[in-house]
């Protein structure tokens, strides 16, 4: 059995802003952006979901879980946030696992700045 701290969830990938303004998919590694959307909800995973909470809040879809939740830290318009997807059903706390481990970038951003 594979420790919690190596599991791996098939594809994985952010949404959000990462150095600018503008939300896009990203893979582990942010080193460019995705497009199309890679996830089963194509364009209607954003802010309507997401960015009135500070909580993480989850969303499952076709084998897919998304969390997200409310991140000015880059961009401060109304309606920013950041999001993980994996091509896997996990718990919010799995989700949020595997997003710390495969995008900590992003989450020192959000636990430093903390909009």
């Amino acid at each position: 059995m594979m420790s919690e701290s190596v599991r791996s969830y098939g594809e994985s990938y952010y949404l959000g802003c990462w150095q600018e303004a503008g939300h896009f998919f990203f893979a582990p590694g942010l080193a460019r952006h995705v497009y199309p959307s890679p996830t089963p909800w194509h364009g209607n995973l954003d802010s309507r979901d997401f960015a009135d909470s500070r909580d993480w809040l989850r969303k499952e879809l076709d084998g897919w879980t998304a969390i997200g939740r409310r991140d000015n830290t880059v961009d401060s318009r109304p309606g920013s946030h950041s999001t993980f997807a994996f091509h896997a059903v996990l718990t919010t706390a799995e989700a949020e696992a595997e997003a710390r481990r495969l995008f900590p970038e992003i989450f020192e951003r959000i636990e430093h700045k903390g909009k």
